[in-house]
């Protein structure tokens, strides 16, 4: 079985490890427990979802991990606030 493809929020060696095939998996340093997660669906402009696409393609990164820090500063005060 093939190791798993890192993320764009993991570190770089974990992606340069995977794409030399080495056996073991990516690691990452101290890493953190993982927050569950809910869908989110937005309806976007076609012309917008294309350049993210693009982008998105030509960088590698997930559309996902380019959106989530965008929200996360956005919404930063709010977590804050209503955080459980």
């Amino acid at each position: 079985m093939a190791p798993r493809r890192p993320s764009a929020a993991e570190l770089p060696d974990a992606a340069d490890q995977w794409v030399r095939g080495n056996d073991a998996a990516p690691t990452v340093a101290a890493a953190q427990p993982r927050e569950a997660t809910r869908r989110l669906t937005l309806d976007v402009p076609a012309s917008l979802h294309f350049a993210m696409k693009m982008r998105a393609t030509a960088t590698g990164v997930a559309m996902v991990d380019e959106v989530t820090p965008l929200l996360l500063a956005h919404y930063a005060d709010d977590m804050k606030r209503y955080h459980r």
